[in-house]
């Protein structure tokens, strides 16, 4: 027998020990997780979903205080079945969007289930022939009656698109709406990704680098949605036969102070202004990934668009072990390499010069170049770029026009 419900319960526990033995323990924070499978929409009939449920629960609760799971479950679903509209009294009813409906859920459940302090609802509706995609929509609602809090995901997947040549990518938007933002302010998910579908055709430069592209489309949904208080875009790009592995992007964007960042022609100097206003940024180097090439060769990056603010430049730690040779390539970006350790011959075109530590080189933009390791310890450089690398840059094959 297929079972339509599953349960996930955890805690985290911060605790307080009053003695180095850790005898006494106050429990401060629960959680119960539950999924709620095949929930029927009202918001459109016939639709099937997942609901998500996390609920904190106050401190210091005992055994008899806490709710019946099976109970809960069929309350949500009693609550969903009652906001379907009532179609003898209403021949054309208007459906609830979920983000009402979460609301509305959200609400009885804090006041019928007072163990919890913070609830946090999220629907997954499944694919359909009318409705393809699967939107996220969360509300966190608190007990003391603030604000609701929205967010939603809007996916787009394995869309083609004409940038930097014929490319297939994801993205993934992530809206979050400022608390106590009415649902019915709440542009539709579908809206949503056609305008961001409207954006990625209409960008005028074709050439810019994934992080531009992103962070301005986020900017224009800012400034053309005032509910918004923050966007989180997560951008995949498919591997082509330029580009040897997938490049994935991720742009944070907040409100600040007032109106959006401005999206006209303008954008440059305003986001400039913006950013020189801030606390200066620091990127953690332990925090940084290790990548591994081919040739062996492996990388991490110090600053780059994609762990920073910049638009500029990139800098990354490469390590060629011994013996290795780093494949010959070309990008339209100047590099310059600092030997921070070991030794090796650097090929620029049909030049080849033999570096060590304490050396630094230019190499020219546009320019075939490729470095060998040919001692017996790490060759360790660090690699700067200007304007910034990133992968989709690199041709690897003579005669390839450079993107």
């Amino acid at each position: 027998m297929q079972r339509s419900t599953v349960f996930f319960v955890s805690a985290f526990l911060l605790c307080s020990v009053s003695s180095a033995m850790g005898n006494a323990v106050v429990v401060t924070q629960e959680t119960l997780k539950l999924t709620v499978e095949r929930v029927v929409s009202p918001a459109r009939p016939g639709e099937l979903a997942e609901l998500l449920v996390e609920a904190k629960y106050r401190s210091g609760m005992r055994q008899k205080d806490y709710p019946d799971f099976i109970a809960l479950e069929q309350d949500l679903r009693s609550w969903l079945g009652s906001t379907s509209p009532d179609h003898a009294d209403d021949p054309a009813p208007t459906p609830s969007p979920w983000p009402q409906l979460l609301s509305d859920l959200a609400r009885r459940a804090l006041e019928d289930y007072k163990a919890f302090k913070q609830l946090s609802l999220t629907v997954i509706p499944q694919p359909s022939a009318a409705h393809l995609w699967q939107n996220r929509f969360s509300v966190i609602a608190q007990r003391n009656g603030g604000p609701s809090k929205l967010v939603m995901h809007v996916p787009l997947l394995r869309q083609g698109l004409e940038y930097q040549g014929p490319n297939v990518i994801d993205l993934t938007t992530v809206a979050h709406f400022d608390e106590g933002t009415a649902p019915d302010a709440v542009p539709g998910a579908d809206a949503l990704r056609e305008q961001v579908i409207e954006l990625l055709t209409s960008y005028p430069t074709k050439t810019d680098y994934w992080e531009t592209l992103i962070k301005a489309i986020g900017t224009t949904l800012l400034e053309q949605h005032k509910a918004l208080s923050e966007l989180e875009l997560l951008l995949t790009v498919y591997p082509t036969a330029t580009l040897t592995m997938p490049h994935n992007v991720y742009a944070h964007l907040e409100r600040e102070g007032g109106p959006a960042l401005d999206s006209s022609a303008n954008n440059e100097r305003s986001t400039h202004t913006q950013r020189s206003a801030r606390a200066p940024e620091i990127i953690s180097l332990d925090d940084q990934p290790w990548y591994e090439a081919e040739d062996r060769a492996v990388a991490r990056e110090l600053i780059s668009p994609r762990n920073s603010s910049t638009e500029t430049l990139s800098i990354a730690e490469i390590v060629v072990p011994p013996g290795v040779t780093v494949r010959p390539h070309q990008h339209h970006m100047e590099e310059i390499y600092h030997v921070l350790d070991g030794q090796g011959v650097v090929m620029v075109e049909d030049q080849s010069q033999t570096i060590k530590r304490g050396d630094t080189v230019l190499i020219p933009a546009n320019s075939w170049h490729n470095i060998v390791n040919e001692g017996d310890v790490d060759l360790r450089l660090h690699v700067t770029c200007v304007p910034a690398w990133a992968p989709e840059h690199l041709v690897f094959e003579r005669g390839v026009p450079l993107p």
